[in-house]
């Protein structure tokens, strides 16, 4: 069975090669260093630098502790560029729909449990 194709990078994806472009050129290694320290191939790594790929949580963990990092701290620092979230509407995200008069008693009824069931208690 062959890989199913990588999407695009998004932004938290370009964050994160932004991140490790940074620590690349403050602590001036090559792509050859970044690779061996992660053990992937300099391609592997050119690509994800580039922004064609995507950096994996296993990358980001061997680099950050490569850079004297816990994966947490190097994940803090590349959120800290990222733009504030869009604040999500929860009323037009509803997949349910609103409950009625009715649907407040039938929520309040007891229902029937399985066998070998604790009954809820109110």
């Amino acid at each position: 069975m062959g890989r199913q194709a990588e999407s695009e990078p998004g932004e938290f994806a370009k964050a994160v090669s932004r991140e490790f472009r940074r620590e690349q050129g403050d602590r001036r290694l090559s792509g050859r260093q970044i690779a061996k320290e992660i053990g992937k191939s300099e391609k592997y790594v050119r690509e994800r630098l580039a922004d064609v790929l995507s950096f994996t949580l296993n990358d980001i963990e061997a680099f950050a502790r490569f850079c004297g990092y816990s994966p947490e701290e190097f994940v803090q620092r590349i959120e800290r560029d990222l733009p504030a979230p869009e604040p999500i509407d929860l009323a037009s995200r509803r997949r349910v729909a609103p409950l009625t008069e009715d649907g407040l008693r039938d929520a309040a009824r007891p229902r029937e449990t399985e066998p070998g069931e604790e009954p809820e208690t109110p």
